[in-house]
């Protein structure tokens, strides 16, 4: 048998050598994977639509937030007004990694109409941060009240906003852990009502469980941080 560069003769017969495979640019191949991931997601489950309208929600409000605090410097304003601008925008970014995380845990794995449902009280309650902290704080700076029994304090103070966000990041954490445990508890069957369970049931639990609980492990372990 002779071989060439271009061609083969075999039997008395010639072969055409094969052309070498061409491949796609690798930016290609990756926008090509991209999309197809994409397409996937959005065949596999629609209702994923909503909870990624939350997560460009949450993303456009800390934008939008951004500017508070150094802005406030640029005018000349007070030390507290700056510190209330700095406040909205840096706590925002703080819970981001926990809000959004358990935000696509629980509609991927639990329901994402609920995650939908959640996330939009999770913004609304976010977007009057601000607003009380300037309201009802002002120049006194935020508004938060010493623990008591009542709901979240007696008064209107950021307690009443940052824990009911606090109880729905837990609840989604929570009900998608107990969701692929092995004993596969649906927590959304039980409470009824995830919207009203999660801001108001667990947020109560946490604020109690933080403000009335944790100040006793503070002061237990306060001795090993005394100085000689």
């Amino acid at each position: 048998m002779l071989r060439s560069s271009s061609a083969s003769v075999c039997g008395g017969r010639v072969r055409p050598a094969r052309a070498a495979p061409t491949s796609r640019p690798r930016s290609v191949q990756t926008r090509a994977v991209a999309a197809k991931a994409v397409a996937a997601v959005a065949t596999a489950s629609p209702e994923l639509a909503g909870v990624a309208m939350v997560t460009a929600g949450y993303v456009l409000m800390a934008m939008n937030f951004m500017p508070l605090g150094p802005t406030a410097g640029m005018v000349g304003a007070t030390e507290g007004q700056q510190k209330w601008g700095n406040r909205t925008f840096l706590n925002m970014m703080e819970h981001a990694p926990l809000i959004l995380t358990s935000l696509w845990l629980y509609a991927a794995f639990v329901s994402a109409a609920e995650a939908t449902t959640l996330g939009v009280i999770y913004l609304a309650l976010r977007a009057c941060y601000p607003v009380i902290w300037a309201v009802v704080g002002g120049a006194k700076g935020a508004p938060m009240m010493p623990h008591t029994w009542f709901l979240f304090g007696k008064g209107l103070n950021l307690f009443y906003i940052t824990f009911p966000q606090y109880g729905i990041v837990f609840y989604m954490a929570l009900a998608t852990l107990l969701k692929l445990c092995p004993l596969a508890i649906d927590l959304n069957a039980l409470v009824g009502v995830p919207a009203i369970a999660a801001p108001l049931g667990f947020g109560l639990f946490l604020y109690h469980f933080a403000l009335g609980f944790f100040p006793f492990i503070q002061k237990a372990v306060a001795p090993l941080f005394k100085e000689a």
